[in-house]
């Protein structure tokens, strides 16, 4: 898996982690529930996660944290996760990844 060249195609910096490589993209808002502190290592961060298949394809799956106006413009802010998974060239998977991030109003890496 050219990690680097994913790296570039998402615009974050991934960690590799067994043979799973892992990006936690944090959103630039601060999340609370009840008045308290939500961290990003509590689950408020974007998942993003790559294992490679051969032949330059790679397996991606993980979570998007949106908000309502990200979802449905007409709703009051709230939270939505949304689960993806695809399989198909690394790089290619990026610049799709990407092109959801940029939507997104996300903390600069």
């Amino acid at each position: 898996l050219d990690t680097a060249a994913v790296d570039q195609a998402i615009g974050h910096k991934g960690k590799a982690n067994g043979g799973v490589y892992q990006f936690s993209i944090s959103r630039a808002e601060t999340i609370t529930d009840s008045g308290m502190q939500v961290p990003a290592s509590m689950g408020s961060a974007i998942a993003i996660n790559f294992q490679r298949t051969g032949a330059g394809k790679a397996a991606i799956t993980g979570d998007f944290v949106l908000i309502a106006s990200e979802v449905n413009p007409d709703e009051q802010p709230r939270l939505f996760f949304m689960h993806f998974w695809a399989n198909d060239d690394a790089v290619k998977l990026g610049r799709g990844l990407k092109a959801a991030l940029d939507k997104m109003d996300l903390k600069n890496s």
